[in-house]
């Protein structure tokens, strides 16, 4: 039976999004989930700016940060930002093949005008062709982390080669936040990327840049490896403005849709994703405008009812993109009307992590609205820890999350499954307490425990991230009560 179409009374998710949930005023699990705390006050920016400013000069070298850039609203404001305070950034560039005359055009502007040094990486074509196109064969729905990986993999070793110590990126929670976990994959899943090609390649791979999860994950945890700062987190980031400040400032020019300054992203977004998947990401990037107050509800519809770009523009993106990557219209055409297959049906480094956070995912921001949800906290964490009956638990929890957590563990009669609490009720010391988990998560490595829970609003993508690269925690059991 078909799953009823529910559209979400605060923004435009609905339950395209299979893991989905709403209240019972139909507020989906993404607005539920937000976190306003993001938003600062314009003295705090300042602050935020001029410390991140110190923090990034205090290293010496010839360059105080790296910054991939690709054209794109998001990276073009974190380049800005760079020249705002003052700092002396390496911009890397990565070119797929894929780029538009718009996005070039966009980078040389703000590399002219503060005289930033530039690296550009053109990826081997014959090699890129051929993943994107056994990422095609193979079904799967993320053919972007190609591209994204390959950039992540070249900025850590552009930074370990010239001794720098930060890479600011682009990523931010404003404009990005409330991606559908099923709609993507792990952009570190290096496994994945060889075992799709190996099955479905035909192209030797010598100089297409991947990096190990294993190594990345040494590398975040290292006193003297790269830290990545998402520095539009730092400010209140508002896309309209960016392109604003971008187009006064550098003659920057916007494109149509988020992402669009690669053709084949605006292909992929604006037809493989909706015609082999029945995903809209414009439903992401809208909703999450209107959680940060860029539009409203009645914008983001009117928007949703228009064609991603128009029809002939459509086809000739298509016959382009066919064309480039070698192929016929028919065989194209075949794989888009093919079942779509699920990145863990292939090799992976994070399969048992990413079903966990699927199923993990309804109970986002449990505790978070009182009146309407705080009935259904204990019986939802009952739920969780009834279905591990037996096994031993770990609980991580921090400020008003933690606490509930604990407190519907005794009410539940299910405390004495719990072998440990990492708890900072007592001194508040939430920060300190992230930072031991976030850098150091072997701590936990002898404990005999076979689930953890986390339960906090702080840290919870980098301890999770840190933790399922432990060796130790592999046939462990991770789950998470709030899905940043």
């Amino acid at each position: 039976m078909n799953k009823k179409h529910i559209v979400c009374t605060q923004c435009v998710m609905d339950t395209s999004d299979k893991d989905i949930y709403f209240n019972e005023k139909g507020v989906c699990s993404h607005c539920l989930n937000f976190d306003e705390t993001y938003h600062v006050s314009p003295a705090q920016e300042e602050e935020n700016l001029a410390s991140l400013a110190v923090k990034l000069k205090s290293h010496s070298a010839k360059y105080d940060c790296i910054v991939g850039m690709s054209g794109g609203v998001d990276s073009s404001y974190v380049a800005h930002l760079a020249a705002e305070m003052n700092l002396n950034p390496l911009v890397v560039h990565l070119d797929n093949g894929w780029n538009s005359r718009l996005a070039i055009r966009n980078v040389a502007k703000i590399i002219d005008k503060h005289q930033f040094d530039l690296e550009t990486l053109i990826i081997d074509w014959q090699e890129f062709r051929d993943l994107q196109k056994a990422f095609l064969r193979a079904g799967v729905i993320d053919i972007e982390l190609l591209t994204d990986h390959a950039i992540t993999a070249t900025l850590y070793r552009l930074a370990q080669k010239h001794n720098i110590k930060y890479i600011l990126s682009g990523v931010n929670y404003a404009t990005e936040h409330g991606m559908p976990l099923s709609w993507n994959w792990n952009k570190d899943d290096k496994t994945n990327i060889e075992a799709i090609h190996k099955q479905f390649g035909e192209v030797k791979l010598s100089t297409f840049p991947l990096i190990s999860q294993k190594k990345l994950a040494s590398l975040r945890q290292s006193e003297t490896g790269p830290e990545s700062i998402n520095v539009l987190n730092l400010i209140n980031y508002s896309a309209a403005r960016a392109k604003q400040e971008l187009q006064s400032g550098y003659g920057w020019e916007a494109y149509s849709g988020k992402h669009f300054e690669s053709v084949f992203t605006r292909f992929y977004q604006s037809y493989i994703l909706p015609v082999k998947f029945g995903v809209d990401k414009r439903k992401v990037h809208l909703s999450a405008l209107i959680r940060n107050g860029e539009i409203n509800r009645e914008q983001a519809m009117l928007e949703l009812a228009k064609p991603a770009i128009e029809n002939r523009q459509l086809l000739r993106d298509r016959d382009y993109v066919i064309d480039k990557l070698e192929m016929d219209l028919e065989s194209f055409e075949g794989l888009m009307k093919s079942s779509p297959v699920p990145h863990e049906h292939y090799a992976s480094d994070f399969t048992a992590s990413h079903q966990l956070r699927k199923q993990s995912g309804f109970i986002a921001n449990l505790f978070k609205k009182e009146s309407q949800v705080e009935k259904q906290a204990s019986a939802l964490l009952k739920h969780y820890l009834d279905r591990y009956q037996g096994k031993t638990f770990v609980i991580y929890c921090a400020g008003e999350i933690g606490a509930r957590t604990l407190e519907q563990a005794r009410e539940k009669g299910v405390y004495e499954k719990i072998v440990a609490v990492v708890d900072n009720k007592a001194n508040h010391n939430q920060h300190n307490l992230g930072d031991i988990l976030v850098q150091s998560p072997e701590v936990l490595g002898s404990l005999d425990f076979e689930v953890l829970l986390i339960a906090s609003h702080k840290y919870q993508d980098e301890i999770f991230q840190n933790l399922i690269s432990l060796p130790n925690m592999t046939e462990k059991t991770l789950i998470r009560l709030r899905d940043c």
